[in-house]
């Protein structure tokens, strides 16, 4: 039953919470025009804190004094920002308290040729559109995420500044996105966005695109994330990290999906789950690229029973690798394997062969894989630069272990295996002090035997071992994506404390991964790199050019010239109308010979 109607006639205020948020709201009877029939509506006039402080929204700043005397608040919150609000201008504007857009009627002059060069990248590439349709048109709300994914690119500072910011550059967003705006808009992104917007970005790869998949380490401000773990920073940092896992297109140069892991989770512990939100987004039957870091037994016969599509650089100590190395044949010096076949553009030899893997199903059984092919590559000069550094570490270590059975230190078992491989050591009865080692020859020989070898597994992947290492090497783009990610884009921590901002973060990198990728590679692909010496410095170049806005006439761009030009035309951008140079000098007549 609907509440019963108060006798002093004014509009019972209740507290509303949708998504996490504290509204004050109303619900007054109305009447559709079309059907004639009345329903409720509800009205939002603002925030409610935990405390019960009202705070005034847009929609309450500008209602008239009788409809602001017309509402009930409930007795205890505290509405004394309402007795120290403005009233309202006649004209229907309310007074521009801190937070909002002060562009509005205003004379600008603001930086614009860096946020100009990036929303048409955003155009190019097709995020633009693709983020329109995740959140259902709403271009307020896009104009918003491309701001937030523009700044730290452009400036390297936290989102601290976005404020002052807008105040000096023309930024997608005319709201004004102070802290707490910021906070509110991260913390609205959903899972579901993130889902959708993977599925969009796969409608755009290549044909025969290839998946590089990789993960690096942050570290993490925020210590009450669950994904917060202590693990092995690549940084170096006394501080707790978190696990970045990016999928990176090796055609298209951009990332098609992320997902944060916890900080001490190995690489090889996500493959299920990789693998199986690729399926969800629709990435199912595309190739994936692997490091050694998801070699394992597990990843192996799980991405074989599926049937995916994968080249997975493995273990040269495995065993159904290390096998097929010790049935080479070499040559009658000695040198190289008899099969191999030398490439001289990377100076290695190389060789594939079929290699018949047998899985176990879930339902029990098992089934023959015949689709899977080793690849080995076998380097001379490593092998040499190998077999001098195990005679190194050798004498290096046999030398320690001396020093410290003499002084009598204690060691436990598990360091010893760890630093003392080479060795086979014997402790005394209390299992602490070493009482003698000696060398083990069969780990020597081992580390002997299979250096200067590389090892390549393919599954469903056309192509012989010299295409395989071509197309692995395309993984190098990816290394220079993580280390663009934690220098040109300030993101080497992890500064959200919330469980919602902290996925809104991430979902907003992505989208500045995506379109900062597509710049570097344009970069590196065409003339631009011998004109500027990093991708960052195209942005520096761009910046100078402004748009002036004056008396609500329509805005104005200054002229792009110089080396402007050039980046124009190396992107395939159209300079705006009237800015692009003309050159008027006219023809000089030929002088007549005398």
């Amino acid at each position: 039953m609907p509440r019963p109607a108060r006798s002093d006639g004014k509009q019972p205020v209740y507290l509303y919470v949708c998504k996490g948020y504290r509204y004050a709201s109303t619900q007054p009877m109305t009447i559709d025009p079309a059907t004639g029939k009345k329903r409720l509506t509800r009205v939002l006039w603002g925030l409610v804190s935990e405390s019960l402080v009202f705070t005034p929204n847009k929609t309450f700043r500008l209602a008239d004094p009788a409809t602001r005397a017309s509402l009930a608040f409930p007795v205890g919150w505290d509405i004394s920002a309402v007795k120290d609000l403005p009233a309202p201008d006649p004209s229907g504007s309310a007074a521009a308290p801190r937070g909002r857009p002060p562009y509005e009627g205003d004379d600008v002059n603001r930086l614009y040729g860096d946020i100009w060069l990036l929303e048409n990248i955003c155009e190019r590439t097709g995020m633009k559109a693709d983020l329109l349709s995740v959140f259902e048109g709403d271009k307020e709300k896009v104009a918003d995420l491309l701001t937030l994914a523009f700044f730290p690119y452009l400036t390297g500072f936290n989102y601290n500044r976005v404020e002052r910011w807008q105040r000096i550059c023309k930024a997608p967003s005319d709201r004004v996105l102070s802290p707490d705006e910021v906070t509110h808009f991260m913390q609205s992104l959903t899972e579901a966005n993130r889902m959708e917007l993977f599925r969009m970005r796969k409608k755009r790869l290549h044909d025969n695109e290839f998946l590089a998949v990789d993960s690096t380490s942050r570290s993490s401000y925020g210590e009450s994330l669950s994904a917060v773990r202590w693990g092995k920073n690549k940084e170096g940092d006394r501080l707790p990290q978190v696990n970045d896992l990016v999928v990176y297109g090796l055609q298209s140069h951009m990332p098609v999906y992320y997902r944060q892991l916890p900080g001490n989770t190995p690489d090889t512990r996500t493959v299920d789950v990789l693998v199986t939100e690729l399926e969800h987004a629709g990435f199912g039957d595309t190739p994936l690229f692997m490091d050694r870091g998801y070699s394992s037994t597990g990843s192996l016969e799980l991405l074989a029973r599926k049937g995916k599509p994968f080249v997975m650089c493995s273990k040269v100590g495995w065993s159904l690798v290390s096998q097929v190395i010790d049935a080479l044949q070499l040559s009658a010096d000695g040198t190289r394997p008899v099969c191999f076949t030398v490439d001289p553009e990377y100076r290695l030899y190389h060789y594939q062969q079929d290699l018949p893997y047998t899985v176990s199903l879930n339902g029990g059984g098992t089934r023959e894989i015949k689709t899977m092919k080793l690849n080995l590559y076998y380097d001379p000069q490593r092998r040499g630069a190998d077999i001098m550094q195990v005679d190194i570490d050798v004498i290096s270590q046999g030398h320690e272990l001396g020093q410290i059975r003499e002084k009598g230190l204690e060691v436990g078992l598990k360091e010893l295996r760890s630093c003392f491989p080479y060795y086979s050591v014997t402790l005394d009865e209390g299992g602490k002090l070493v009482t003698g080692f000696e060398r083990n020859e069969e780990t020597i020989a081992k580390a002997l035997r299979l250096s200067g070898f590389i090892a390549i597994i393919s599954n469903k992947v056309d192509g012989d071992s010299k295409k395989i290492w071509d197309w692995y090497h395309l993984r190098d783009e990816q290394e220079k994506l993580f280390s663009q990610l934690k220098t040109q884009m300030a993101a080497r921590r992890c500064r959200a404390w919330s469980e919602e901002g902290h996925e809104g973060r991430l979902l907003v990198m992505f989208v500045a991964l995506t379109f900062s990728s597509f710049l570097r590679h344009v970069w590196k692909s065409t003339g631009l790199k011998e004109k500027f010496t990093t991708s960052l410095e195209i942005l520096d170049e761009m910046r100078s050019i402004r748009c002036m806005e004056h008396n609500h006439r329509a805005k104005k761009i200054t002229p792009f010239i110089g080396k402007q030009v050039d980046i124009c035309e190396a992107f395939g951008f159209e300079i705006p109308k009237g800015c692009a140079p003309v050159s008027k000098q006219k023809k000089k007549p030929e002088k007549a010979f005398k």
